[in-house]
């Protein structure tokens, strides 16, 4: 004997029937199990369909924060330099005057001179650098700590 499900009772139980006999279905009951698997394809369909991903919202304030971060570890630097052979440090700072961005460096020889030289209003780092470091040798030449001979490759 086989028992076939004919329909489904909306307390959970089944009414069973033999292959051969006849039962009735009500006409509503077809209609929510029709109901019932359409809403279950649907659900499958919307979870098997890729949907799309969200733009991430361009935000402007990150854009600079990160600009800003960028220049500002570019801009500021110390460092070390070998100057005719003595051991001397240098610093360039970034400012801003009129709307327009400088450079402001120095550069000094611990150890060696209380010599300082500096440089202003320089629109390149590497040029406020060099600018600053002639300065230094100028100084340190008419102090007569160093010949002009020397310090012609830095004049």
């Amino acid at each position: 004997m086989v028992i076939i499900a004919s329909s489904a009772s909306p307390s959970g139980s089944f009414h069973l029937r033999e292959p051969g006999s006849v039962s009735k279905v009500s006409g509503s009951s077809v209609s929510s199990v029709r109901l019932l698997l359409l809403v279950f394809v649907w659900g499958v369909a919307l979870l098997l369909v890729p949907t799309p991903t969200t733009a991430k919202p361009f935000d402007i304030s990150e854009f600079f924060a990160q600009m800003i971060t960028h220049v500002a570890d570019k801009s500021f630097a110390d460092g070390e330099l070998d100057l005719l052979d003595h051991f001397c440090s240098y610093n360039i700072r970034p400012y801003f005057h009129k709307w327009r961005l400088y450079y402001r460096s120095q550069v000094w020889c611990p150890g060696w001179s209380p010599i300082i030289g500096t440089a202003d209003r320089h629109t390149n780092s590497v040029h406020a650098k060099m600018a600053a470091t002639r300065s230094f040798v100028h100084q340190a030449v008419d102090r007569g700590l160093v010949r002009k001979e020397e310090a012609v490759n830095w004049l």
